[in-house]
């Protein structure tokens, strides 16, 4: 949902307006901002085992009230593909694009095969096709169909996430951080992120390097039992939970090292955050080697020691100078302004035809 705002709150939206069907409520759905910045915000429950019906029949209204509203359907929740392109189809909207985030459909084998039969018709019902990497465009319509897939970046403000040497001693401060080493990670608790590998390798950090600090950044469903594994590991005053904030650009200037150890991964938005807050990462190789956008970020397989992870970690902080990356990341096409100029005239293209 990050990358969808920064998106919205960057493209002229004097020409082009977005409007949110959400199919889950939860508190981060950005709801007021959307309001403030002109759009609208739908919800309809979210389709299960025994609704579906119910669920068709929702999506078929909504449609039947926005007959004529909208000529554009940027669909980001693709499981749900094989109902609602159909629809929008049904009812006149033209231009019907899927956009995959991610490289797997989910990290459990029996979801694995279900998702993929959900997202078979994609490429009968769609008109067009995003992905955030080449990886994630492999994973959801195949690499012969890559010709057809347009990548967009996973962009951020350049600007805003650069690196504060000012803001990042007043922030430790206020924090309590005073000269610790900060390891961070920002992400959803589950199984995707991986955070009982991350605390495994925190915790013989913290044994060799004693001043070491992990800062965890999110929610989910998962945070209960992680932090119950901190505590029996007795590593509470080591472990910082900070639960969900609005403020990562201040965060990351904090941090150190930013490690991500996911199972699996799109491109992920935090990991062009931390780089163009002028942080060295260190991450898993299942994500996508595209994420390489500085000459500070290490690859690592989760096949390797934790031994290995701590002496890449080490090595990344006493190798790297932070500076400001703006440039970089501005070069390299991962500055929003540039990518929310190319979605917007995507759409207005397509509007007029």
């Amino acid at each position: 949902m990050g990358i969808i705002m920064n998106l919205y709150k960057h493209i002229d939206r004097d020409k082009v307006q977005f409007d949110f069907l959400y199919f889950v409520e939860y508190p981060s759905s950005y709801k007021e901002e959307i309001q403030d910045l002109g759009g609208e915000v739908f919800y309809i429950p979210m389709l299960n085992a025994f609704n579906f019906m119910q669920f068709r029949k929702s999506i078929i209204d909504f449609f039947q009230k926005q007959i004529g509203m909208y000529k554009v359907l940027h669909l980001h929740e693709i499981l749900l593909g094989f109902i609602i392109l159909p629809l929008a189809k049904r009812y006149g909207i033209n231009t019907r694009i899927v956009h995959s985030h991610n490289s797997e459909p989910s990290d459990k084998k029996i979801k694995n095969w279900r998702n993929r039969l959900l997202c078979l018709p994609l490429k009968t019902y769609a008109t067009d096709f995003f992905a955030c990497s080449r990886k994630a465009g492999i994973f959801l319509y195949g690499e012969n169909f890559m010709d057809k897939v347009v990548l967009i970046n996973n962009a951020v403000d350049s600007e805003k996430y650069a690196y504060n040497p000012l803001l990042r001693e007043e922030l430790r401060q206020e924090l309590k951080l005073g000269n610790k080493f900060v390891v961070g990670h920002i992400g959803r608790f589950c199984n995707q992120k991986n955070h009982l590998f991350l605390l495994k390798v925190f915790t013989m950090l913290q044994r060799e390097k004693n001043d070491s600090c992990l800062l965890l950044v999110g929610d989910g469903e998962q945070r209960n039992s992680i932090e119950k594994e901190v505590d029996r590991l007795g590593l509470t005053s080591n472990v910082v939970f900070l639960g969900i904030r609005s403020d990562i650009d201040k965060i990351l200037q904090v941090m150190d090292v930013f490690v991500l150890p996911s199972l699996f991964e799109g491109l992920p938005v935090v990991g062009v955050e931390a780089q163009a807050a002028g942080l060295p990462c260190v991450i898993s190789d299942s994500i996508t080697q595209e994420m390489k956008i500085t000459d500070d970020v290490y690859f690592l397989s989760l096949q390797n020691s934790i031994d290995e992870w701590i002496e890449m970690i080490l090595y990344a902080k006493n190798h790297c100078t932070r500076k400001n990356t703006a440039c970089i990341i501005k070069s390299k096409g991962y500055d929003i302004d540039a990518q929310a100029k190319r979605i917007e005239n995507f759409y207005r293209i397509r509007t007029k035809e």
